[in-house]
């Protein structure tokens, strides 16, 4: 019941009432013993009409829409809205107007972490024979390119020799003890290597892994990570603690590669 008195506070006065018979016809239905899966279908529609209307033709509308569920479907861990808003290079009110029309299914929560409700909301949203609508349904190939090929920009824009600016970077590198001999806070290095420059470094191969690897503007990125950035990546990784990563992602890529045929 809370999902769909959400829902009506997200409508307009004059759609209240069209809107509350739809909702509470297939909520009725959904609690119904045996109820097959398209009351739930139809229920999760009604609500991501708040978003892309029926026969909606505004492309930056639907774009947007696509680009902050998936994201928020897709990323390996729960991000901000300031995190999530840099990796996926939406304005963060953008993300919120979203948000806000998507209560009943997306929660988003005092610390600023949007989360999915209920596993059964990805599940009608990426599957073709339940979400028919290509406007409201998320391609997991396409929306796995986006953020991949984000991570790979955001760590052109961000990686660096000696990224925290030490005397001597391979001395601290792993060192816990190092960095506090040398006065580097917590605030230093999340200054240095802000939470979406994190997220890119640690989680760009699983999204790789996921996307079309013949996309030419994700494997351009591939090529100038690999060409540019390894050993600045090398260096972050250490620095956070997750060095171990390294080489499990460097096989997973050599992995796609023969698999594809690219070597």
């Amino acid at each position: 019941i809370l999902v769909v008195v959400d829902a009506l506070d997200e409508c307009d006065e004059d759609d209240e009432r069209d809107v509350m018979q739809k909702l509470l016809r297939a909520f009725a239905r959904y609690l119904t013993p045996g109820t097959p899966f398209k009351d739930l279908d139809q229920f999760y529609t009604v609500i991501l009409r708040n978003v892309v209307p029926e026969n909606c033709d505004n492309d930056d509308t639907i774009s947007r829409y696509q680009s902050v569920v998936g994201a928020i479907v897709f990323v390996q861990r729960p991000l901000p809205v300031s995190t999530l808003a840099q990796l996926i290079k939406i304005d963060v009110l953008d993300i919120l107007e979203v948000l806000d029309n998507l209560q009943s299914v997306i929660l988003l929560g005092s610390n600023d972490l949007p989360r999915i409700y209920h596993k059964s909301f990805p599940d009608y949203l990426t599957d073709q024979a339940r979400c028919k609508d290509p406007h409201l349904r998320i391609d997991t190939k396409i929306c796995h390119i986006q953020i991949a090929t984000r991570c790979f920009e955001i760590m052109d824009k961000g990686l660096k020799r000696n990224i925290l600016g030490l005397g001597d970077p391979a001395r601290f590198m792993s060192n816990e003890d190092g960095l506090k001999e040398a006065a580097i806070t917590d605030e230093q290095i999340q200054e240095k290597i802000p939470q979406q420059l994190r997220y890119a470094c640690v989680y760009w191969v699983n999204h790789l892994e996921v996307a079309n690897i013949e996309d030419e503007a994700l494997m351009s990125g591939l090529e100038k990570f690999v060409d540019e950035h390894m050993l600045y990546w090398f260096e972050v990784l250490s620095l956070i603690g997750n060095l171990d990563l390294a080489h499990l992602a460097i096989r997973a890529v050599l992995k796609l590669l023969v698999q594809f045929d690219f070597t």
